[in-house]
């Protein structure tokens, strides 16, 4: 038998997109170990979901095995809620995630069932023919749903990022309505991925991608936040910390109203130093004052018969 070179052509990239998903995921220093389990799992339904368009594809133009062909159309409409839910665990670790579930959950049971109650579809055994039922939709309102809110959780995370590159979840959406569109007005048999697959391995890769650049500037953000307290703790003496400490608690037993004073000071002081951390522009020379003047009436304490004029 020859091969179907139009199948190769379609196979071949989407086959290579996982495959070097799956590898970038391996290596990707910046994604957590529960995230890149994740996103391992949703490779492999990814894979499952091509096995599963080319297998069902294979059984209708041949006409044959009605059972296999009801359970592959049920896994392929259950399936892909699936992926949305996933990818909610890693822009959203925290919060309850068993309402999402309970919607997968129905979404599978609807569909398992329709062998039997015809509520979503029915395969006709002298033809092949896919007639859909009154529920046949309820794979694309339950995928609508978490897709919506993958979409307004994912802005609300990243809502810092720039406003164009905010743009590219939303496109990333809109591709996968517009393939059910396209799904909707083709002929399947001629089809052997749906237009919905392909966009769903698509937009898996470039939604990793995207994740990853975000993932990357928090990386680098927490960074130089630990690097801006490592300078001021260098900035600060130990020895003058330790003291102003000490300084302060032994002035709380003997004269509280200065101790207070004392106090505020010192908060003042490290303050300044975070906010002098933090700024871009140069320091005006009555702020380095004001700061020199704190450090020295705190450090002054220890020897009261010196006074600051």
């Amino acid at each position: 038998m020859s091969p179907d070179f139009g199948t190769l052509a379609v196979l071949f990239p989407l086959l290579l997109l996982l495959f070097g998903l799956g590898f970038t995921v391996t290596i990707d220093p910046y994604i957590r170990r529960e995230h890149r389990r994740i996103m391992l799992i949703i490779v492999v339904l990814c894979l499952s979901l091509i096995a599963q368009n080319l297998w069902e594809n294979a059984l209708f133009i041949r006409h044959k095995d009605l059972t296999w062909k009801n359970f592959l159309a049920a896994y392929g409409y259950s399936v892909r809620p699936v992926i949305l839910v996933l990818f909610l665990y890693i822009i959203l670790p925290e919060g309850r995630k068993w309402p999402q579930w309970l919607l997968v959950g129905i979404n599978a049971a609807l569909y398992f069932s329709s062998p039997y109650t015809k509520l979503c579809f029915e395969i006709r055994d002298f033809d092949f023919a896919m007639l859909r039922g009154p529920l046949w939709p309820a794979c694309f309102v339950v995928s609508g749903i978490l897709l919506l809110k993958l979409l307004i959780y994912t802005l609300l995370r990243f809502r810092e990022t720039r406003k164009k590159e905010q743009l590219i979840p939303v496109f990333i959406g809109l591709g996968i309505i517009a393939s059910v569109v396209i799904d909707f007005h083709i002929n399947m048999e001629s089809l052997p991925v749906s237009f919905l697959t392909i966009a769903i391995v698509v937009s898996s890769v470039f939604y990793y991608i995207w994740l990853h650049l975000q993932f990357v500037r928090e990386h680098e953000r927490d960074l130089m936040a630990a690097q801006r307290v490592q300078i001021m703790m260098t900035q600060i003496q130990p020895h003058f910390l330790f003291n102003a400490l000490n300084t302060i608690r032994a002035l709380y037993a003997k004269n509280p109203p200065l101790a207070d004073t004392t106090l505020e000071n010192f908060s003042t002081y490290l303050r300044q130093n975070l906010e002098s951390l933090s700024q871009s522009d140069l320091i005006p020379v009555s702020k380095e004052l004001e700061h020199t003047r704190l450090y020295a009436e705190i450090e002054m304490l220890r020897f009261p018969g010196i006074r600051i004029e």
